[in-house]
């Protein structure tokens, strides 16, 4: 009887488990090509705060201008345009950065917007990008 009781556990068990589960693969890697025109103390370490968040990115690769496929055409379709200057340059907003970002998909327009940056705010400035480029491109999927 006992035994019976085991087998009987044992066929409810794998019952609950549903059949054919499987983990999904992985969604494939996009590569972004990042230019910045980055002249300052300051953009130079947000474009590095970039470049080392997309290089830890499971989802993006960072991709360089000289990419070309077999066909001849570049490896990555969104690319990341940035143009910053500083707030002020020797005065009490030294600190401060301003940043002008562009989306491109396929050399087409999808978003940009500006932002302020200080400098202990430097790496957020950085994530706030990669967070922008992941809500432009879900925004064209849809």
């Amino acid at each position: 009887m006992r035994l019976f009781g085991i087998a009987l556990c044992s066929i409810a068990a794998l019952s609950i488990v549903p059949v054919g589960y499987a983990q999904k693969p992985a969604p494939a890697v996009t590569n972004v090509l990042f230019q910045c025109d980055c002249d300052t103390e300051l953009a130079s370490r947000y474009a590095t705060e970039v470049r080392d968040l997309l290089a830890k990115s499971p989802r993006y690769a960072e991709a360089q201008l000289t990419d070309k496929g077999p066909d001849g055409n570049p490896t990555f379709n969104w690319v990341i345009y940035v143009s910053s200057g500083p707030v002020d340059d020797s005065g009490p907003l030294s600190n401060l950065l301003v940043l002008s970002v562009v989306f491109t998909w396929q050399n087409d327009f999808r978003a940009n917007y500006a932002l302020v940056c200080g400098g202990p705010k430097i790496s957020t400035c950085a994530v706030n990008t990669l967070a922008s480029l992941d809500k432009t491109i879900h925004a064209k999927s849809d």
